[in-house]
């Protein structure tokens, strides 16, 4: 899962399909026989878009065959994208399901530079990325969109953000978890980043949990807004 870290050069919060690119292939070549071989064939490579519910709502494939490419197909047989690869949308900050082992993505356009406030809108899992050109750290991200904790009038805390209702996942470069985090408000623990639903401390802090460039996130918490903040450069 991956988050593309720029932007098209002509928007402020988007790129486009057409503005990416597949490396880390051999270029096709004909043999003796006059056959092509090499490039990236059929399912070498394909870019899954995902929804705000975490699902694909896209596959698309990448083909440099000799007779086909190189760029952006709907199918692994060269089918033409509907209205071409420019027209498919990539909005900052929404990660993407990548398949090609050994392949590298290599994005195109404008540097993001803006803060960068992603809403869940889904009970389920939703991907999101460091969408920022530098790595950040777990600390650098926060969590808004709840009711601040308050006291009620028999003095016990309501309100804030409370046990599961956020939770961030790392994923490693397998796209499996490797670390789940709890963004918790409670008027008693936090507001902060935790290792469980019960305010257990992350060994070493926030500040130690890396979350590099381009990396993608599941995240978990509807009517929530994750926050990446803008780089320093």
């Amino acid at each position: 899962m991956v988050a593309p870290t720029f932007l098209n050069a002509n928007q402020s919060d988007k790129c486009f399909l057409s503005d990416l690119k597949v490396t880390g292939y051999t270029a096709p070549s004909k043999n003796s026989k006059g056959a092509w071989s090499g490039g990236c064939q059929a399912n070498e490579f394909v870019l899954s878009k995902l929804n705000t519910s975490g699902l694909s709502e896209g596959d698309y494939h990448w083909l440099d065959t000799g007779t086909v490419g190189p760029g952006w197909f709907a199918d692994a047989t060269g089918s033409a994208i509907k209205d071409g690869a420019e027209s498919v949308e990539l909005e900052v900050g929404r990660a993407l399901w990548t398949a090609g082992s050994g392949y590298s993505i290599v994005p195109a356009g404008t540097v993001n530079v803006k803060d960068i406030a992603y809403k869940t809108v889904t009970i389920g899992k939703v991907a999101v990325g460091n969408a920022s050109p530098v790595d950040l750290t777990l600390a650098d991200l926060t969590v808004t969109g709840y009711t601040a904790p308050s006291k009620n009038s028999k003095g016990a805390w309501s309100g804030g953000c409370q046990a599961n209702e956020f939770v961030l996942s790392k994923l490693n470069t397998s796209g499996l978890s490797e670390g789940d985090y709890h963004w918790l408000d409670t008027g008693t623990v936090g507001p902060g980043w935790f290792a469980d639903a019960t305010g257990t401390a992350i060994k070493d802090g926030a500040e130690k949990v890396s979350i590099p460039s381009g990396k993608g996130l599941w995240t978990a918490g509807s009517g929530y807004i994750l926050n990446i903040p803008a780089p320093e450069l």
